[in-house]
């Protein structure tokens, strides 16, 4: 018995899990327009400065490990500053590292 949900056409549209329920990031707006002069890592991330971005989370990331905004960030900047497999892999399944945040 395969419990995988049916492939569906590959017409590279989105697919949302059915088992998952909705994740609230309010940060989406902060990646609409690239900031003149970015704060936080967010906005480096945004204004295409990952490196400086990763930096940010990292000091999030050892004030509060938990917090999935600083995770979620380190994440995505690591995955852009190396774009190699085991990078990418945390991308979907985000809530399974346990990131170790000097990089």
């Amino acid at each position: 018995d395969d419990d995988r949900a049916p492939a569906g056409p590959d017409d590279g549209a989105l697919r949302l899990r059915p088992d998952r329920g909705f994740w609230s990031d309010t940060r989406t707006h902060a990646f609409a327009l690239r900031p003149a002069a970015p704060r936080t890592p967010d906005e480096h991330l945004a204004a295409g400065d990952p490196a400086t971005a990763l930096d940010g989370y990292a000091k999030d990331l050892a004030r509060d490990a938990t917090d999935p905004r600083a995770l979620s960030g380190w994440i995505v900047a690591r995955a852009v500053l190396d774009p190699g497999r085991s990078t990418r892999r945390p991308l979907t399944r985000p809530e399974l590292l346990l990131p170790r945040p000097g990089r």
